[in-house]
């Protein structure tokens, strides 16, 4: 289902992924009542971003609980390599605005994996 930025002015977000889609192409999703939505302009065509820079740039205006960048990997497809599925990496990343502090809190209690030593 396709959404537009417009739509969301109003709404809080629970959760947007951001989908690394090629190296440096980017797709976002949002996530409303349990459904995942691609977001699309105006007339219904998906938007695609160049950087994660570009993708928060023109998303800062959403608010917006937690946010991750969703990446498969390419190395199950390497010559020589018995093919598998392998699951696509999910990771958090922090958000602008005031509703994206999940991440930040996380971070203050010692990251993802705990403390570095």
């Amino acid at each position: 289902m396709k959404m537009s930025i417009s739509q969301l002015k109003n709404i809080v977000v629970g959760r947007l992924r951001i989908r690394s889609v090629d190296l440096s192409l980017y797709t976002v999703e949002v996530q409303l009542g349990g459904d995942w939505h691609v977001l699309a302009d105006d007339d219904g065509k998906v938007l695609s971003f160049r950087s994660m820079e570009a993708v928060r740039k023109a998303l800062s205006c959403l608010k917006v609980l937690e946010a991750t960048l969703l990446h498969a990997s390419p190395y199950n497809e390497m010559i020589g390599i018995e093919p598998s599925r392998v699951p696509p990496m999910e990771v958090p990343i922090d958000w602008p605005g005031p509703a994206g502090t999940t991440a930040r809190r996380r971070m203050r209690r010692g990251g993802f994996g705990g403390a570095l030593r």
